[in-house]
């Protein structure tokens, strides 16, 4: 609901930011019932994961839930060398043993923080290449030796 809301005031942002870059004899936000059904299609696949992963636990009653289900202790091989594992403190063997015991935990840390450092990169470097690719454009590619002026444009388009 959020984003259906900010969208028409982004979207103004972004074409008022573009329009010093490009000239366009008309400047519109246009939106598209392919743009809908990909929104519709967002929203329900959403919706759906987020019900299947928490069935189980609407089913049942909150208080076991909340309290939590006791674990083994797990031992990892890095245990069993006793001249690393003595050496490193016990902060340091907790989060290996909880990186070795939690892996898709792991997993996905790192591919969130991969996931923002790309996001961030990409935030930073878009502006400056769409900043040189004008550049580039209107003063290296596109310099012409003559120039056409015209009257009458209208005549002129009715000509040609």
């Amino acid at each position: 609901m959020a984003g259906a809301a900010i969208s028409p005031l982004m979207s103004l942002f972004v074409l008022e930011t573009q329009k010093t870059m490009f000239t366009l004899p008309h400047w519109q936000i246009a939106y598209s019932r392919s743009s809908l059904v990909v929104i519709l299609l967002v929203i329900f696949i959403c919706t759906l994961s987020a019900y299947l992963a928490s069935r189980q636990v609407i089913k049942g009653l909150p208080a076991v839930f909340l309290r939590g289900k006791t674990k083994k202790v797990h031992h990892i091989f890095l245990e069993k060398v006793p001249l690393f594992w003595n050496r490193i403190s016990d902060e340091t063997k907790w989060a290996i043993r909880d990186a070795f015991i939690n892996r898709v935990r792991v997993l996905m840390g790192i591919v969130g923080v991969a996931g923002s450092m790309m996001l961030l990169i990409a935030g930073v470097g878009m502006p400056i290449s769409m900043n040189h690719l004008v550049d580039k454009a209107y003063n290296t590619d596109f310099l012409y030796a003559k120039r056409l002026t015209v009257a009458n444009y209208n005549q002129a388009a009715k000509t040609y």
